[in-house]
């Protein structure tokens, strides 16, 4: 844990913000691993398809990103699209991980063994909206 002075305060205008991290190890064409959450789950759904479940639902979301730390030595690039988003009634996310080794256009790709899934979610607690709408 950093021995700083860390400020907790952060402007918006938005109403009610709040932020859902998720990490997890890629495990191939099984379900990611060593998942680590403040209130969210990852299943693997199909091939380079996954589904995020929140613990909670919210009035909307806000803003997704997510990146691939790849461990590999082989050069891959990582493009983590959300397709799909359900965050009110069932609390979901679906979201599709491409790769590509060289500049070929990426295709769609599992997540393996040597990767982590980083996942910031930024989400709305109110269907308030602010000030001047």
């Amino acid at each position: 844990m950093a021995s700083r002075n860390m400020s907790h305060q952060a402007y918006t205008l938005e109403r009610d913000v709040a932020k859902v991290f998720l990490h997890c190890t890629g495990a191939a064409t099984s379900a990611p691993t060593s998942i680590k959450s403040n209130g969210a789950t990852i299943s693997r759904t199909g091939s380079g398809a996954y589904t995020i479940t929140l613990s909670d639902q919210w009035a909307g979301l806000l803003n997704f990103s997510a990146f691939v730390l790849d461990g590999n030595a082989t050069t891959r690039n990582w493009l983590v699209v959300p397709t799909a988003e359900t965050v009110a009634s069932t609390k979901t996310i679906t979201i599709k991980t491409f790769t590509s080794a060289s500049a070929a256009a990426p295709a769609l790709g599992d997540l393996p063994t040597d990767v982590k899934l980083y996942v910031e979610i930024t989400l709305s607690n109110t269907s308030q909206k602010p000030s001047g709408f």
